[in-house]
């Protein structure tokens, strides 16, 4: 069957049903194979379906909050030979992509910007639509609710769907989750536009209906859509937290489960640390995607998660502080880019120790460029007495868990990554003077990093020894602030090439650059300022040469320069 415009403009309304039913089966046949978000985009099919039958894009604009729900926006929109190749290198992305089509209008992976999206676009007047979907959980964002007040003075007209399923990734935790039709005619009323009502919005049928007659009075409204997250699949909609996304079969071996991950070894110490402790964990949405179940369930943890709300979540931080041994905030890398004032004022400013789960470091893999987490450095850098730590290892991080128990009166923070730790060798010699720990040793270069990406450089001394080259490997646990004798100690074992899986801005090998007072040879590795696509972890660190074997390359052509 096809599912382009052309096929679902000719059905009847009573197609619509069917259409969808069909749709839904092949997403599912297709998310199996690729791998992908799941739950999320079968239970909004009924809407795209109704909201394409009615509206005509691209010239009625179409925006999904977050954007991870427009699998079924893709295919309809001639994406359908396409979508087999979703989220892998060089194939579609799982995010709308302007690049792609010009049904896709602009690039998000992040909670909350739909509304203000819609805004931007309706500046200019015109009888052209623009229609959100945007979910319970991102509707309660700080964003979507400023932008709500907005609407009113759109110069088109803008259709607010909330797609009302009761989750986010997990459970939804603001207010508004127990919202009923009247109270959200009330928002719809305080933002001065009108209220469609509350509607099924599984099936397009019905919606379809309705939204005809929405579009036929061509005013600025908000409908409230009920659906059901992973609908038709029966383990999906009974389990909406577990197949929110699945991998495909290629995919389940990359990172092997049996290594403790960074999140599993911290879990254990959280849970130690409460019994003998106040301890205040708050998470930003994504404790238990993240590996941190057990802390959500521990009775000795106070434990809040504020949704996807992090300078609300930062401020609260900063305040527990007060009533806490230890508070802790867990948000991932590219949530802490939304945090940044927070960070600086009520935390640094005011000089709170809260302790920084900076989560999933690193590039974002099959999510792509809105979920590389590779600009983090530069914002927890510029906070006021802020330490930053990094451990590749479950030794290491043990070592790290001893400052929490410090007496500070500063923020610190450690970053973390998705995957399984590096095994712990019995070759490895730690300073913590410096914070820094040997991995390997040799005589001809030095290779500096931290992070996930430690592994590839160890790899990459292994290369270099078979090519009759012994190197250092050196990894830096403290990476903010760093020390100018330990800067002196990294002169002294030149050449030195510094490798990291971080943007420029902010990186380590810059600051270490701009201390290096000597003409030992240095040279920088870093994520490139152009933006890396979606697609498995493997290649992306490959093109952005940060692989093993990029990384010996790279180190054999430096000794060749030096020589020359």
């Amino acid at each position: 069957m096809k599912f382009d415009l052309t096929t679902l403009k000719k059905s009847t309304y009573l197609d619509l049903d069917s259409f969808a039913k069909n749709l839904r089966e092949y997403l599912k046949i297709s998310i199996e194979m690729s791998g992908g978000h799941y739950a999320s985009p079968l239970g909004v099919v009924g809407i795209t379906v109704a909201v394409h039958y009615v509206f005509n894009s691209p010239q009625d604009k179409l925006i999904f909050d977050t954007g991870h729900q427009c699998y079924a926006h893709k295919i309809i929109t001639g994406r359908h030979e396409d979508f087999k190749f979703i989220r892998q290198a060089h194939g579609i992305s799982g995010f709308p992509e302007p690049t792609e089509s010009n049904h896709d209008h602009f690039r998000v992976g992040h909670a909350g910007t739909a509304l203000a999206i819609a805004m931007g676009l309706s500046v200019i007047p015109s009888d052209d639509w623009v229609i959100v979907i945007v979910g319970d959980a991102a509707f309660a964002n700080g964003v979507s609710l400023e932008s709500l007040l907005l609407i009113h003075k759109a110069k088109r007209p803008v259709l607010i769907i909330v797609n009302d399923n009761g989750h986010s990734i997990s459970d939804a935790v603001s207010s508004l989750r127990t919202l009923n039709s009247s109270r959200y005619e009330a928002l719809a009323l305080a933002a001065d536009i009108d209220f469609a009502g509350t509607i099924n919005g599984n099936e397009p049928l019905d919606l379809a209906v309705k939204l005809k007659k929405l579009k036929n009075l061509g005013k600025s409204s908000l409908i409230h859509v009920s659906t059901v997250k992973g609908y038709s699949d029966e383990y999906a909609s009974s389990n909406p937290f577990k197949y929110h996304a699945i991998q495909s079969v290629k995919r389940k071996n990359l990172f092997p489960a049996s290594k403790e991950s960074s999140q599993e070894v911290l879990s254990q110490f959280l849970i130690n640390a409460a019994h003998k402790s106040k301890l205040f964990f708050i998470s930003i949405g994504m404790a238990e995607t993240a590996g941190f179940g057990r802390i959500v369930k521990d009775s000795k943890i106070h434990y809040l998660d504020v949704g996807i709300a992090e300078h609300t979540g930062f401020t609260i931080a900063a305040a527990a502080t007060k009533s806490f041994d230890l508070t802790f905030i867990h948000i991932y890398s590219t949530f802490l880019q939304r945090s940044a004032d927070a960070l600086l004022h009520d935390i640094g400013v005011n000089q709170s120790p809260v302790v920084l789960l900076v989560d999933r470091c690193g590039l974002g893999a099959e999510d792509g460029p809105t979920h590389h987490g590779i600009y983090d450095l530069a914002i927890l850098r510029s906070c006021p007495m802020m330490e930053v730590y990094s451990c590749s290892n479950n030794n290491l991080f043990n070592i790290v868990q001893e400052l929490f128990w410090k007496k500070r009166s500063a923020p610190l923070a450690i970053r973390i990554f998705k995957g399984g730790l590096i095994n712990n060798s019995e070759k490895t010699i730690l300073d913590r003077t410096m914070g820094i720990c040997t991995h390997r040793y040799g005589d001809n270069i030095t290779i500096i990093s931290h992070g996930r990406i430690l592994e590839e450089c160890i790899k990459a001394a292994d290369i270099l020894e078979e090519n009759n080259i012994t190197c250092n490997v050196i990894e830096l646990i403290k990476l903010h602030p760093i020390s100018e004798n330990t800067v002196s100690y990294f002169q002294n074992k030149g050449p030195v090439i510094i490798v990291e899986e971080h943007a420029e801005t902010g990186s380590v090998g810059n600051i270490i650059g701009a201390m290096w007072k000597t003409l030992v040879p240095l040279k920088q590795v870093y994520i490139t300022n152009k933006l890396t696509p979606h697609g498995d972890i493997f290649w992306q660190w490959e093109i952005n040469k940060i692989d093993s074997s990029s990384i010996a390359k790279t180190c054999l052509e430096f000794l060749d320069e030096i020589k020359l």
